[in-house]
């Protein structure tokens, strides 16, 4: 059994050895992890070893299909359904947040208490397996996991998409309670049992990739720090890309504006605050800043850098012009071409040093005549990296429409070439944007379904549903993304989150998606990057632990203990199973039909073909009642719990079986 799984068996051995002298500490989980039992109101004592070792003994190893050789294989390998993605249910973890834990329950979160640690590690996601089979959902979608940076991070953590090494694990998501005293488990080996794991249950993983972008102080400085944008350090704290008053609000940065502000004054400024890079400044500064380093790497060659040279990497921000954002300051562009946007021709001479502006950060729109070969290799190698020594079946890739074409393309032609079956999600937030993904070659975008629902009305709703079916690749279903408000917070609360919850697994050419906390109720946002304000942060009691925090950056545990979770993860899985049993009609878009806006606040669509019709039906009024007496058929589902009558309840979303 154990060789089609090396690295569980490993994990196993571990588990047992540890075992026998055990923890000696307090170590509580919420009952919902519990594989036996699962109940939200709980929270439970556990032996972490024993438990974890009879969970792979009792639910994993028990699943172990015997024709399978290698579970740290892509599941492709073994399951044959090119499908696998239009067809799946998503769910999204940060393991950071979504596994931590207070284990002693002393009322906060610290990373070191005793040989424990209480934030998220690749050993506790384990616990939240069976919670995700519980939903019925196939696809493990991962935010970063690579190990990050530590210059100008953000919050009490720094945030997980300010990558310092690409090829490596983030070392925090270790779990202490499996090292022995000189004799630590590797990570490596702890996070492919838990690929292996996901396989055995016939669940699918996807990464999260940034590829655009790196943190302010990532390794490739060392060797390659032409490959990045440099500043004056004194210029750092006024360092922001100018605001241009000739436009009146944010624009894209077209060709003819892009010229237009270059001889503006305020661009001029900008300009004088970059450099080239350290090793161009003095040679002979940085040889000698390279042999300081070499003999203690565990340095920080950016702050050896800002010390000696008075330098430090250019701080990102978007790729619009009059974004309202400030700059990213965790994180810095990557130098994709050695030589200038050609669009710049003319305005500038020789002397003046490599500077990032919306130009450079758009290079699918404004490439160079120089790509920076070895550098494109380099990105081109990180996703196969992966496929080949942890199995993962699909990635997303962060800021890919910022990427050369001609790059994107050799990503892709090198993971399809090891998974013909490996699957690409773009970051695409535009609907409209979906033949672009599909020419690219992607598979789905995210789009913009999470906007629409967190603003639904019938007018919105009625256009969406007519719109989706025409996209070329499938979107996103879900009212909420990790950088999104929460469902729960939005108007209707509890019920529209119930209502979306059910409704978003019967929406034409989409893949629902959860994002781990919708199905608990959770109400913080775990970022601010779409659709919300600094106020946004603010939305819990301001007696609850994480008042204020986001958990991209900060300590945050989900609220695991709401009351109504059973109820909610109940309707998430009755509704993914109903997609899959009707999946042959589902996925014909020519049974799909929009009645439309049947009275207000009422809305009504579905499938039909010769052999049955599925009546969706959806009333967006919270407060009121609506009538629906000519409705007939058998209820396969509703939102809202209770006798089903001929009236839809206030945010009820009901299916109804015709044959």
């Amino acid at each position: 059994m154990m060789s089609s799984c090396k690295n569980l068996e490993k994990l196993l051995e571990r588990l047992d050895r540890l075992k026998h002298q055990g923890l000696n500490q307090t170590y509580y989980i919420p009952g919902i992890w519990d594989y036996k039992n699962q109940n939200s109101s709980d929270v439970i004592e556990i032996d972490p070893y024993e438990y974890l070792s009879n969970f792979i003994r009792e639910y994993l190893i028990t699943r172990v299909n015997s024709k399978v050789n290698d579970y740290l294989l892509p599941l492709s390998f073994y399951e044959q359904d090119k499908n696998w993605l239009a067809k799946g249910g998503i769910f999204c973890l940060d393991i950071r947040t979504a596994t931590s834990w207070d284990h002693d329950w002393d009322q906060k979160i610290v990373k070191h208490n005793g040989r424990v640690t209480e934030l998220g590690t690749f050993l506790k996601a384990f616990f939240l397996l069976p919670h995700i089979k519980n939903l019925n959902l196939n696809i493990l979608y991962l935010l970063p996991v690579l190990k990050p940076g530590k210059s100008y991070s953000k919050g009490e953590l720094g945030s997980f998409y300010a990558i310092k090494d690409f090829y490596q694990l983030n070392p925090d998501l270790h779990d202490p309670i499996l090292d022995l005293p000189g004799d630590p488990f590797p990570i490596e080996t702890e996070f492919k049992a838990l690929i292996e794991a996901c396989h055995i249950l016939g669940i699918r993983v996807i990464f999260d990739f940034p590829l655009r972008t790196a943190a302010r102080d990532n390794n490739l400085i060392k060797d390659h720090p032409d490959w990045f944008y440099w500043i004056k350090l004194d210029y750092l704290n006024e360092y922001r890309v100018p605001t241009y008053t000739i436009y009146e609000e944010h624009v894209q940065p077209t060709r003819e504006r892009l010229q237009k502000i270059y001889t503006l004054p305020e661009t001029k400024k900008y300009i004088n605050m970059f450099s080239f890079p350290p090793n161009k400044v003095n040679e002979k500064a940085w040889k000698e800043l390279l042999t300081e380093f070499e003999k203690d790497p565990t340095q920080n060659i950016l702050e050896l850098i800002e010390e000696k040279f008075g330098l430090t990497t250019a701080p990102a921000y978007s790729d619009w012009i009059n974004d309202p954002q400030p700059s990213w300051d965790d994180i810095t562009f990557l130098r994709l071409y050695l030589d200038e946007p050609s669009v710049r021709e003319g305005f500038f001479d020789s002397e003046v040093p490599p500077f990032l502006f919306f130009d450079s950060i758009k290079t699918n729109l404004y490439p160079g005549n120089q790509p920076n070969t070895e550098l494109w290799e380099y990105l081109t190698g990180i996703i196969r990296f992966y496929q080949e020594n942890f199995g993962i079946d699909g990635a997303r890739i962060d800021m890919a429409h910022a990427l050369p074409e001609e790059l994107e393309k050799k990503i892709m032609t090198k993971c399809l070439a090891f998974d013909p079956d490996f699957k690409f999600i773009s970051e695409e937030l535009q609907n409209s944007n979906h033949h672009i993904a599909h020419k690219k070659g992607y598979h789905s975008i995210i789009g913009e379904n999470w906007w629409h629902e967190g603003h639904l009305n019938a007018e919105n709703l009625v256009r969406l549903l007519k719109e989706l079916p025409t996209l070329s690749v499938p979107s996103f279903a879900c009212a909420e993304t990790p950088d999104t408000p929460r469902a729960a917070i939005r108007e209707g609360g509890r019920k529209f989150s119930r209502m979306i919850a059910v409704m978003n697994f019967f929406l034409p050419n989409t893949i629902p998606f959860i994002n781990n906390g919708f199905e608990l109720y959770e109400r913080q946002p775990m970022n601010l990057g779409l659709d919300n304000t600094e106020e946004g942060r603010y939305v819990l009691d301001e007696d609850d632990l994480y008042y204020g925090r986001l958990a991209f950056f900060d300590r945050y545990q989900l609220h695991w203990l709401n009351d109504g979770v059973e109820e909610m993860v109940d309707l998430i899985s009755k509704g993914q199973k109903l997609r899959l049993k009707y999946w042959s009609l589902i996925s014909n878009l020519e049974s799909f039909y929009v009645t439309g806006t049947i009275e207000k606040n009422l809305v009504q669509f579905g499938y039909r073909n010769e052999e049955m019709e599925l009546i969706c039906l959806v009333n967006l009024d919270f407060t009121k009642e609506k009538s629906i007496n000519d409705i007939v058929g058998e209820v396969l589902i509703s939102s809202v719990p209770g006798e089903i009558t001929q009236k839809l309840r206030p945010g009820e979303f009901r299916v109804y079986l015709k044959k």
